[in-house]
């Protein structure tokens, strides 16, 4: 009888992975909160630990989802109105931390917003 082989790269990726959760090397996911969020300004979410990719949601009268990174921060121009409480929260391969929720401000230009 003929055993197969299975060769992949993967496989040893697979394995450091869970060596390195056995022995907590991987430090938890953490997302820093921000100051303000105001309509149609930009605002940098940011965030240390965890493991990539990470995704950030945004949480309003809809739920907005960024594109997925590798990078610890991504920026995001406000385009919900005034007056909006948010929530956001980021998620990696494995878990998910949150930021307290933040009413809009107004700001100077409301062009982003659509009607």
């Amino acid at each position: 009888m003929k055993l197969l082989a299975y060769h992949s790269t993967a496989l040893p990726a697979i394995a450091f992975l869970l060596q390195s959760l056995r022995a907590g090397a991987i430090d938890p996911l953490v997302f820093n909160p921000v100051d303000a969020y105001v309509e149609c300004e930009p605002v940098v979410f940011s965030w240390s630990g965890g493991m990539p990719p990470y995704q950030v949601g945004i949480f309003g009268t809809e739920l907005e989802v960024l594109p997925s990174t590798n990078d610890t921060s991504i920026t995001w121009v406000v385009n919900f109105s005034a007056g909006i409480v948010l929530r956001a929260a980021v998620r990696d391969f494995n878990t998910s931390a949150s930021i307290p929720e933040l009413t809009i401000m107004a700001g100077d230009n409301s062009s982003c917003i659509s009607s």
